[in-house]
């Protein structure tokens, strides 16, 4: 049987229409698909069902059970204003000789390579982005359904990834001296227009009882001006930064950082 006849059997048109299901859902849940779009998912994904008199297929789930949800994170856009950005911009430009090669707790070797600026070089902004970040809070909270908590400290700093950078898989909040972080932020923006790198997504982890999977997980792209927040408990990684250019002012810039309770 050709390939286009066994497509019109009813059942290879089930499981083209489970498949597309499947498709349109995780868009819909996708946070980082901008709302328009996420709406006319959820109108097309109607019309599916209207359209059918038979039920429309739910979407699949693996063997043994329903499937861990999605690590919880708030994605924001256009976070600072036009001025605030050029001076994170302009701090990171005037201050590259002084980032210093980055390390982890566990002082473990080829786990994390990047540099990084401490907010001590940068009160000014330092004061500026705590705002920011604080002023967004309550609403960050309520969309990520986490109990409102006291913030007692704002830690900061500025982070560069240049050609081969990364950061393994960790969570934030492990050692004896990070225990006191509720949540992580970690704000994008480039030094350079257009973008002179690829790579660095941020890739999160569902780990809702503390177990690893690494089959699961979702990818955030470091998109210029945008904030995201996580549980400080959520395991992440940064995948490997490509910097074809080799020159500083093109590398995956952040300004990240996490609020303790």
């Amino acid at each position: 049987m050709s390939k286009t006849s066994g497509m019109s059997t009813p059942a290879g048109f089930g499981g083209l229409l489970r498949q597309s299901v499947d498709t349109l859902a995780s868009f819909l849940a996708d946070q980082t698909v901008p709302a328009a779009q996420r709406a006319d998912i959820a109108l097309r994904l109607l019309e599916l069902g209207l359209g059918r008199s038979d039920p429309m297929p739910a979407p699949s789930l693996p063997t043994g059970g329903s499937p861990a949800p999605p690590p919880p994170f708030v994605l924001i856009h256009d976070f600072l204003a036009p001025d605030q950005h050029a001076a994170v911009v302009d701090i990171a430009v005037s201050h590259q000789g002084h980032f210093e090669k980055s390390s982890v707790t566990t002082n473990v070797e080829g786990y994390r390579e990047s540099h990084v600026l401490h907010a001590t070089a940068f009160p000014a902004l330092y004061d500026m982005m705590k705002a920011e970040v604080t002023g967004v809070l309550p609403s960050v909270l309520d969309r990520l359904a986490h109990p409102a908590f006291t913030v007692t400290q704002v830690e900061m700093q500025m982070t560069a990834h240049g050609d081969g950078a990364f950061f393994k898989v960790h969570d934030d909040a492990s050692s004896p001296d990070t225990q006191q972080r509720e949540l992580t932020y970690v704000y994008y923006f480039q030094a350079s227009q257009p973008r002179g790198f690829s790579g660095g997504a941020l890739r999160l982890y569902p780990t809702p009882d503390g177990t690893l999977d690494t089959s699961r997980f979702r990818d955030v792209d470091p998109l210029d001006n945008a904030i995201i927040f996580f549980n400080s408990r959520t395991m992440h990684e940064v995948l490997p930064v490509q910097v074809p250019s080799g020159a500083f002012q093109d590398s995956r810039f952040t300004l990240n950082g996490w609020l303790h309770r």
